[in-house]
This record gives structure tokens, sequence and C-alpha cells, in this order.
């Protein structure tokens, strides 16, 4: 699969969206207040990034761990970079209430936390718009094209810390080795879980005359 393959499927399946967030939301699966979130959009107060003097650092996070592990770091980064503001956004309900509630403990540093939007191309571009980025960190395991491209196309750095891909996942994206190359040369720092997992993303990226940084962290 090519990036543009994958766009077209998601202009093809866009008109089903609204009926897929509806079902999402009778399971019990989507917050309705948040489906807007989804489409890129937003209906939260928040200030205009930079307005210390910085900018928006951006976190992606799945589910309850990565978020939890997101929200350490937001932390961890506001107490040497006050005038930052951040941005975590998650995949599940159970990951946005964990961080509200950590960002309700927090109340020192400026954090806000949003359901991530579809991959669709049009929903990302929204969002960057509605959020303004500085910088972007994706957490371990969830990669998607147009949010990681798109992002890189408006000129953010972009980190994947504790980067890791399962067997299944490195294999299913050994079968699309062209789409690979394109998203994983994106970020200008890898850092990997572990040595085994910094040769996965060495494969996948091949010989390329731009090559980002892979750094394993000594536990």
């Amino acid at each position: 699969m090519t990036l543009s393959v994958y766009n077209f499927v998601w202009r093809i399946i866009r008109p089903l969206i609204p009926v897929l967030l509806w079902y999402r939301v009778r399971q019990g699966k989507e917050v309705s207040r948040l489906q807007i979130e989804r489409y890129g959009g937003t209906k939260q107060t928040m200030r205009k990034p930079g307005a210390n003097g910085a900018g928006r650092i951006w976190l992606h996070a799945v589910s309850v761990g990565e978020s939890l592990a997101a929200l350490r770091l937001a932390q961890a980064l506001g107490n040497y970079y006050p005038s930052y503001d951040f941005l975590i956004t998650t995949n599940t309900n159970s990951g946005y209430e964990v961080i509200s509630a950590g960002i309700a403990e927090q109340p020192g540093i400026s954090i806000h936390c949003a359901m991530q939007p579809f991959d669709h191309p049009d929903f990302v571009e929204n969002f960057l718009t509605s959020w303004e980025p500085s910088a972007a960190i994706f957490l371990e395991s969830d990669f998607w094209p147009n949010l990681i491209l798109l992002s890189k196309k408006r000129g953010l750095p972009i980190i994947f810390a504790s980067s890791q891909l399962s067997a299944k996942a490195f294999a299913s994206w050994k079968k699309h080795p062209s789409l690979a190359k394109t998203l994983f040369t994106a970020a200008d720092l890898i850092i990997p879980v572990d040595v085994l997992q910094a040769s996965h993303f060495r494969e996948l990226i091949g010989a390329q005359k731009t090559m980002p940084k892979i750094q394993v962290i000594d536990h």
C-alpha cells in the first residue's frame, strides 16, 4: 500500500464515519460530546500556543498505559519548560479519563487532553489547525500515516518515544515497504525500547539519504 492508496480508502469510507461514531457511542466506546474531536475540531477553550513565549508540545498516546506515560512526560517537561503548553491525545475513553484526572492534579502545568482525530487527511489538517502544535511526540506503537506525515509537512519536529512494534505489526509494515519508509523516515528521532526494536526500525527504513537518529536509552 502507498500513501495515495491509503488516503483513497479513507475518502471512500468517509460517508460511513458518522454511522461508525453513532454505533460506538451506543456501545459506550465514544463520548457524544467528544465526537467533534474525531473530526479534528474542538470545543475546548484554550490559550494560543506560545502565550508565555514558547509553544505547544503534543504527545500522542493510545490507551491507559501510554496515556499515563504521556502524562508523566508532560509533567516532567512542564517542570523544565514552564512556558510551554502541552496537549495529550488518546484513542480511548479510559485513556481520556486517566489524563483528565491527572491534569486536575497538576494545576500549575498547562495540559489539555483531546481524542485523536481519525486519520482522514482532512480531519488531521483540522486538528493541526485547531491546536497549532509546535512539536510532536508519538509514544510506543501508534503510527498513523497522516497524523505523522502532515505534521512533518508543517515542519513539526517529530519524536517516536519508547517505540516498539509487535511481531504482527512489524510483519505487516514489511508488506508495505514504500509506506513504511515514508512514515518512519519522517521522525527526527526514534527512541526504541531495546536493540531488537531498533533493528526493526532500521530494517523498515532501509538505506536513505536522510535518516532519523535511532537511539536506544539504557535502562
